[in-house]
């Protein structure tokens, strides 16, 4: 069991077992035992490191009899879920994932959570670095650059027609 805190300061408990798994399989169409499994387009386990809907859904049917006890609505729940909370919860659900898969001596479920997790965690930093060398003042230089040269040749294009216009006019 991993627990985590919600926004407000409420314990949650991440349990899974036989019957959390059915419950996910019967209400999401998901078997948390397929790793391999596509969900939107990605592999489980990715998918649940990557979509934190899909987190929050898997999260709400584990949570349903806590959520019951405490007279929270899911929709509750999803309010009471913000970002840090939902890191928090999801980070809860790779643990137990791991805990039970070890009970079941499934090291390779195990592995292929872990690895879902090390890959999410490089892909974040890789994009972190590559933000990290945009360089925002050059890149609004060159658009400000694009705009000026594009209004000059408007203006040199109007300029054109209005003393073609004239020209004519005065033959």
């Amino acid at each position: 069991m991993e627990i985590f805190k919600d926004s407000k300061g409420t314990v949650w408990e991440v349990r899974i077992n036989l019957s959390s798994v059915m419950k996910i399989e019967e209400a999401h169409k998901i078997n948390l035992y397929q790793g391999e499994q596509l969900v939107n387009g990605e592999h489980l386990y990715a998918a649940l490191a990557s979509d934190y809907m899909l987190a929050g859904k898997i999260l709400s049917t584990l949570l349903s009899e806590q959520l019951e006890s405490n007279g929270v609505s899911i929709d509750g729940m999803y309010e009471l879920f913000d970002g840090v909370t939902l890191s928090a919860a999801t980070e809860a659900l790779f643990k137990e994932l791991e805990t039970f898969f070890l009970g079941l001596n499934r090291h390779d479920l195990i592995n292929a959570v872990r690895k879902t997790q090390a890959a999410i965690a490089k892909a974040i930093e890789t994009n972190n670095k590559l933000m990290d060398e945009v360089d925002v003042d050059k890149l609004v230089a060159e658009a400000e650059a694009e705009v000026v040269e594009s209004l000059k040749k408007k203006r040199q294009q109007i300029s054109g027609k209005k003393s073609g216009n004239t020209q004519e006019s005065s033959a």
